[in-house]
């Protein structure tokens, strides 16, 4: 059986058609599932595009000339992507992202970032933008990516209680033979955690796929004081980063 090759795309209705009004009000969206044939088993691509009327909202902002491809399964990343108006499609890496012996925090993160975009970039177009990501949480030189188990999120979560943190995430985009890689670092600082709630926010699932054992935007909001830096890098992407490298490996089109 092959997988089905999935184009998700936005139906965006908008009030006023004026071209000439760029602040027109978007009223609600919803996915398409359309179906456009199929891939080999383990090469599976979906698809998210743009609406014709969000072209039109945001013909003033910058999109890329080139196709995006993220190398990344992450929920999180898709959803930032899709809701800053980028068209892309997805394809995992399914590289390893084990740490090397004595690698800093900022090697680690580069190094992982930078297999996920050039693994799946071997098998892509050369015109393509691939854009792996890697986000680690960092407390006393100690890297926690996501949690083993509930023991190990309950660990984590232990160290990050009432301390700040540093949440980095590597970019790294891979078109032909150009590439590009940036670091975002956020400083995280969450409140008092008892075992209690701990024991009950573990116990909720959200803490499992996620670095540090926490999900910002999710229920853990309630736990985070602080965030100074980009919060998007702590949901998993930082935005203007993507937005940067996109703009320097387009301008060689």
């Amino acid at each position: 059986m092959f997988p089905l090759r999935i184009r998700v795309e936005p139906l965006w209705l908008v009030r006023s058609m004026d071209r000439h009004n760029t602040s027109r009000r978007i009223e609600s969206w919803r996915p398409k599932l359309v179906g456009l044939g199929v891939v080999p088993q383990g090469h599976a691509v979906q698809r998210y595009e743009r609406g014709s009327s969000l072209s039109c909202i945001l013909w003033q902002v910058y999109h890329p000339r080139r196709r995006v491809l993220l190398a990344s399964a992450s929920s999180r990343r898709r959803e930032l992507l899709t809701r800053a108006g980028y068209t892309f499609d997805i394809e995992p890496s399914g590289v390893d992202e084990t740490r090397l012996v004595n690698e800093s925090p900022d090697a680690f993160v580069v190094r992982i970032a930078m297999a996920k975009a050039t693994a799946v970039s071997l098998g892509s177009e050369d015109c393509r933008l691939v854009l792996g990501a890697d986000t680690i949480v960092v407390v006393d030189g100690a890297i926690f990516g996501k949690p083993r188990d509930v023991g190990d999120a309950i660990s984590m979560l232990r160290r990050l209680s009432g301390r700040t943190h540093e949440v980095l995430t590597a970019v790294a985009i891979v078109s032909g033979r150009d590439r590009r890689t940036e670091i975002a670092a956020t400083r995280v600082t969450l409140v008092d955690l008892d075992d209690s709630v701990i024991g009950a926010y573990v116990a909720t699932g959200e803490s499992m796929d996620k670095s540090g054992a926490y999900g910002v935007q999710g229920i853990a909001s309630r736990f985070v004081e602080r965030v100074d830096g980009s919060y998007t890098n702590v949901v998993g992407l930082p935005m203007t980063v993507v937005e940067r490298l996109f703009k320097e490996l387009d301008d060689g089109v």
